[in-house]
């Protein structure tokens, strides 16, 4: 029965009339500021739909499944759930301004973009975690950004959300974790392809005979709409030919917004490094998200 199932699932993949390729992901374009400014960015909601896979796509995910002891049904319940997690995930970017309608002729000049969703799987499936039958819910969906001026993308990326029965114990818990991680998930690609951007002000806590440097602050807080434990990616800066040139030496993440510019981080990787750079003088940059 199995060599029957592998064969079946080898026809499938390389069909091309039941294949539907998925959306190639884009990331957002590195923007170059001399002074690390926070500009505000306009964004229109646009049109959020569901395109589910292909019954090829289904076909071949239930013999994949049935080789794998997995049963998996589409649960259109969560989406939605699914749209709304992705619009209302704009909320959580810090440098997004939200706008519905039609862009106006000055958000088209400062360079506003629209964002649409596309949910293209919304399934519960039955599977073993840890050697225990339990069920996942996933969603999975693309979020792309659009520049409604010149209607070029960019910026696609893709989303999931997921969670199990065995750790949310009902159905309804189990949809609502998952509808949760996904907005997670669509924020945070969202604060990082457009994080806030700052500097480095001052060592913090240093620790034991080596003065392993635990903490530092950074010139971002509720002005910026910080939030805690965000990603802190530290660089060190030089200036060249009228750009700015950074090398990553380093991360933390956000233990306190301590006032409108100032909060401090937890050091999470490169402690050394981010020490050696600051003792030494060099300009040190961060990104948040």
């Amino acid at each position: 029965m199995k060599k029957i199932l592998i064969t079946l699932l080898a026809a499938l993949a390389v069909c091309p009339v039941m294949a539907q390729d998925l959306p190639k992901e884009v990331d957002a374009p590195q923007e170059q500021l001399l002074v690390y400014e926070n500009p505000m960015i306009p964004v229109y909601l646009g049109e959020f739909t569901y395109e589910p896979l292909t019954k090829g796509q289904k076909t071949a995910n239930v013999i994949t499944g049935l080789l794998n002891d997995e049963v998996s049904v589409e649960d259109e319940s969560m989406v939605a759930g699914a749209k709304e997690a992705l619009a209302g995930c704009l909320k959580d970017v810090n440098r997004f301004q939200i706008f519905t309608g039609e862009p106006s002729a000055e958000n088209l000049e400062k360079g506003c973009l629209q964002m649409t969703g596309k949910v293209i799987f919304c399934n519960v499936t039955e599977r073993l975690n840890d050697k225990v039958m339990d069920k996942e819910a996933r969603i999975v969906a693309y979020i792309t950004l659009i520049n409604p001026k010149t209607k070029q993308v960019v910026m696609n990326k893709q989303v999931v959300g997921a969670a199990w029965l065995s750790v949310f114990h009902t159905m309804a818990a189990l949809r609502d974790a998952a509808l949760n991680n996904l907005w997670v998930d669509a924020a945070r690609s969202l604060r990082r392809g457009y994080p806030l951007r700052g500097h480095m002000l001052e060592k913090g806590f240093e620790k034991g005979k080596k003065q392993k440097l635990k903490e530092f602050y950074i010139d971002l807080g509720s002005q910026n709409r910080l939030f805690t434990n965000s990603t802190v990616d530290v660089y060190t800066v030089k200036r060249v030919a009228g750009r700015i040139a950074r090398q990553y030496i380093g991360s933390g993440k956000v233990l306190e917004v301590q006032g409108d510019d100032i909060s401090i981080c937890k050091v999470t990787r490169n402690a050394d490094l981010i020490k050696n750079a600051w003792d030494r003088g060099a300009e040190i940059a961060v990104s948040v998200y």
